[in-house]
C-alpha cells in the first residue's frame, strides 16, 4: 500500500519521480511511513498529503474542528504510541472505533490498534498538525526532566532497579536456553532472519526461509522482556533504552560454522520487536562452478 501512495502522489503531480526515489531510500534505512517523511523533508504540505490520501483511498477527511471530543481510551493505547504514530482516537460507536490517522495505509499502525481496543478500527484521514494539537489538548504534558537550579547539570533519570532487573533476567540460564534454541532453530531451518515481535500476551517469532516468513511457537512461560534484553546484551545495546531503534551485532560459532548477525530493535505497542540476520560465512559460495558457471563458461 505504501508504494501506491507514492505513485499516487507523483500522478498527482504533487512530488517528482526523484523526489520519491530519495525518499524510499531514506525509507529503506531508516524506517517509518512513507507519507510523514515526506512532509518532514518538505517535498508535500501536511494538508495536500491528507487530501491526496482521502481522495486515493476513500477514506473520510477529518476537519480540524472534528476533534474537539477526543475521546477517552484510558490504558489500552498509551500517549506515546498516539503522539509517535499520529494517531487520535474519535469515538467508539457500532462495535468500532473511530480514529484519525496522518497515514492510513501502515498496516503496522491499524493491526496494533485493532489489538489494542479489541475490535474494528474505521480508519479516517487527519492533517499531522491537527492530530498533535488534539492530542496536546486531551493527553497530559510530556514530563520534563527535573534539575535543582539553573546551574546544575541535567542528568537523565532511570530507574536503576527496572535496569538491574532486566539485566537479571537476561543472565537467568531458562532464557539464556530459550535465546540459544532460537538462534539454532534458524541455523537448522537455514533462515536468513530472524523476527520476534512481542503481542499482549505473546511473543511471535518468525524465521525467514527461502524468503518466506514462517511462524515457529515457543513456550511462552518467559517474559518477552527478558529475551529481548538477552539478545541486546548479546549484542552490546543498551537494555536501558526501550524508546529509540537501535542496532548491533553478534559474532558467535556454532557447531564450528562462523555467523554472524546483525541485530535491529524497534519499539512497538507491547514492548520492542527485534529483527536477526543471520550470515553464515562458511556458506558463502566463493569458487565458480558453485556461482552456476560450467565447465564450457570456465574453459572460454
Amino acid at each position: 500500500m505504501t508504494a501506491a501512495i507514492g505513485e499516487w502522489l507523483v500522478q498527482a503531480d504533487k512530488i517528482s519521480q526523484n523526489q520519491l526515489r530519495h525518499v524510499r531510500s531514506l525509507q529503506a534505512e531508516k524506517g517509518g511511513p512513507l507519507g510523514p517523511l515526506l512532509v518532514q523533508l518538505g517535498f508535500i504540505s501536511e494538508r495536500e498529503l491528507a487530501t491526496t490520501l482521502a481522495s486515493e483511498m476513500q477514506l473520510a477527511l477529518v476537519a480540524g474542528g472534528d476533534y474537539a471530543d477526543l475521546t477517552e481510551f484510558g490504558d489500552l493505547v498509551s500517549a506515546e504510541f498516539l503522539r509517535q504514530h499520529h494517531v487520535a482516537p474519535l469515538q467508539a460507536d457500532d462495535g468500532r472505533v473511530k480514529v484519525a490517522v496522518a497515514d492510513p495505509s501502515d498496516p503496522f499502525i491499524i493491526d496494533a490498534l485493532q489489538l489494542a481496543f479489541g475490535q474494528p478500527v474505521e480508519l479516517h484521514v487527519g492533517v499531522i498538525s491537527d492530530i498533535q494539537q488534539a492530542l496536546a489538548r486531551a493527553l497530559p504534558a510530556e514530563s520534563a526532566p527535573a534539575f535543582a537550579s539553573d546551574d546544575a547539570d541535567l542528568v537523565v533519570e532511570r530507574n536503576v532497579d527496572d535496569i538491574t532487573h532486566l539485566r537479571d533476567m537476561a543472565s537467568e540460564a531458562p532464557v539464556i536456553r530459550r535465546v540459544n534454541q532460537m538462534v539454532a532453530r534458524a541455523l537448522e531451518l537455514r533462515a536468513s532472519d530472524i523476527h520476534i515481535e512481542p503481542f499482549e500476551r505473546e511473543l511471535v517469532v518468525r524465521y525467514r526461509v527461502d524468503g518466506v516468513l514462517r511462524a515457529i511457537r515457543f513456550p511462552g512461560e518467559l517474559p518477552p522482556e527478558a529475551i529481548v534484553s538477552r539478545i541486546k546484551v548479546l549484542a552490546s545495546l543498551d537494555i536501558a533504552e526501550r524508546r529509540l531503534p537501535q542496532d548491533g551485532r553478534i559474532k558467535l560459532r556454532a557447531e564450528g560454522r562462523e555467523i554472524d548477525m546483525r541485530i535491529s530493535t524497534v519499539p512497538t505497542l507491547h514492548g520492542e520487536s527485534v529483527v536477526m540476520r543471520l550470515l553464515d560465512r562458511g556458506d558463502v559460495p566463493l569458487d565458480f562452478e558453485s556461482l552456476g558457471f560450467t565447465g564450457e563458461t570456465l574453459s572460454a
